[in-house]
């Protein structure tokens, strides 16, 4: 990788974790009928195009993909085992991120 792309991944990393600490303190003070809702929206924006990570063109930001994904799941297992609030709104902000970087790729053309 190039220093640009270097520059590029580190600033998107930077801005995941942004949006992801918000979406946490978010969901601190949210009912669940409003998580849910946000929830369910988020997974309809990432399962919209039915393209799960196939691209046309090389990505050099895959772990930027997988990375939500698989820190969401381990909050899931972590939530089922300890029964803790916090795991539920780690998930939550996790896929939200997801669906953040869905739509930004989709507006811009960025390959996530």
């Amino acid at each position: 990788m190039t220093n640009e792309q270097r520059r590029c991944v580190a600033a998107r990393l930077l801005a995941a974790s942004i949006v992801g600490v918000f979406f946490y303190v978010l969901f601190q003070y949210m009912p669940d009928f409003a998580r849910a809702i946000i929830l369910l929206i988020a997974v309809v924006v990432i399962w919209w195009d039915r393209d799960f990570p196939r691209r046309a063109s090389p990505s050099y930001a895959t772990a930027l993909f997988w990375f939500p994904i698989v820190l969401g799941l381990f909050c899931g297992v972590a939530w089922k085992i300890t029964g803790g609030e916090v795991w539920v709104r780690i998930g939550l902000a996790c896929i939200c991120v997801r669906a953040a970087y869905r739509v930004i790729d989709r507006a811009s053309g960025l390959a996530f």
